[in-house]
């Protein structure tokens, strides 16, 4: 049995297959950053384990190697600046797609339909850059 280490596993794994990806961390720190960077504004667990030394684990026919112990399992939260930037950059990146589809269609004069779908498609793009600044505007405060 291996000493007691920190491990960090995707929300997915874990709650499906119990299993932890990154490990063999010292601190619970390290592990949470390790998990943070391989998995940002994502919602993911850590563990402190001992894992199996038994060798037919480390003959490359398994996949994982189980844990013999487990303690202090926990359930980590995205640093809310992290998700609160992807939330703005989604809402940003819709604007994008609206602003490129008024441009496409740029009506002639006689197209009078197509000037409404225009004024909608640069009026929706607008809004959705209103929202992503209140959004940001969140966070500063």
């Amino acid at each position: 049995m291996t000493p007691w280490e920190f491990w960090a596993g995707s929300y997915g794994n874990v709650e499906y297959e119990d299993a932890f990806e990154l490990g063999g961390y010292a601190t619970r720190e390290a592990a949470i950053e390790a998990g943070r960077a391989e998995w940002p504004g994502k919602v993911f667990y850590i563990v402190e384990a001992r894992a199996s030394t038994a060798a037919r684990y480390y003959d490359g026919s398994h996949e994982t190697i189980p844990f013999k112990r487990q303690r202090n399992r926990e359930l980590i939260e995205p640093v809310a600046s992290v998700a609160i930037d992807q939330i703005v950059d989604h809402v940003r990146s819709r604007a994008k797609v609206y602003v490129a589809r008024r441009d496409r269609l740029k009506p002639k004069w006689w197209q009078f339909r197509m000037k409404r779908d225009w004024e909608n498609l640069d009026g929706m793009a607008s809004e959705l850059d209103l929202i992503a600044d209140e959004v940001s505007d969140l966070t500063v405060g």
